[in-house]
């Protein structure tokens, strides 16, 4: 038989919990508008406002049960991580919601490199590829967000990232921004053909491991 001051311990312990949760969806609420006015903005001369404005009206759905995501996430695009790996959110183009798991440290560089995903222009993975894609990707993301992955937490594309970190050295930005959000590669083709020999985007990509095949989703 439970005492009334154990009933209200336990009340008020629900009670905090829940004020916790409200606390934190409203943070991540406002930390993803934030992240995607500050991304519209620094690109809008690259990314169509139409494209643009439909970024704006999907929310970024936040999932905080483990078993609840993979198995959207896993219905939704036909993948499965690999052993040992998390995926930590993805998205399926600009007019859906991008989602995002929450049980890690840095669920803000997710939101940016899921945004920037809707962003780009429509298809520039395939011409990309994956890998080269989603290394691109997460050097903006952490570009914009400011900081640099935390030491233990979940590193995201560290061999890709430094890859497109170099090729934005190499290339300058204007020309891996304009094939990103635009699908102009003509400049960062020429720069690749001229620093690594003929069809030097097609070396780089081998060079990263990645496949022809289209991928089902951007993570």
């Amino acid at each position: 038989m439970t005492s009334p001051n154990d009933e209200t311990t336990e009340i008020n312990e629900r009670a905090v919990d829940r004020a916790r949760e409200l606390q934190m969806e409203h943070y991540l609420s406002e930390t993803d508008r934030a992240a995607v006015e500050q991304l519209s903005e620094r690109y809008k001369e690259m990314v169509p406002p139409e494209r643009i404005e439909t970024v704006r009206q999907q929310d970024t759905v936040f999932m905080g049960d483990r078993e609840l995501f993979d198995a959207v996430c896993e219905h939704e695009t036909g993948e499965s991580p690999e052993p040992g790996e998390q995926v930590l959110g993805y998205s399926l183009g600009a007019s859906e919601s991008p989602r995002i798991a929450t049980d890690y440290l840095e669920v803000p560089r997710v939101i940016y490199h899921e945004r920037l995903h809707q962003l780009s222009t429509p298809g520039i993975e395939t011409e990309l590829g994956r890998r080269l894609d989603e290394g691109i990707t997460e050097d903006l993301a952490i570009e914009n967000l400011g900081a640099e992955p935390l030491e233990g937490d979940w590193g995201t594309y560290p061999v890709e990232r430094r890859t497109a970190h170099e090729l934005r050295t190499l290339c300058g930005d204007a020309a891996v921004e304009s094939a990103y959000f635009q699908g102009d590669t003509q400049a960062l083709r020429a720069c690749l053909d001229r620093e690594l020999g003929p069809n030097g985007l097609e070396q780089l990509r081998e060079g990263l491991g990645d496949s022809i095949e289209e991928p089902e989703s951007r993570r």
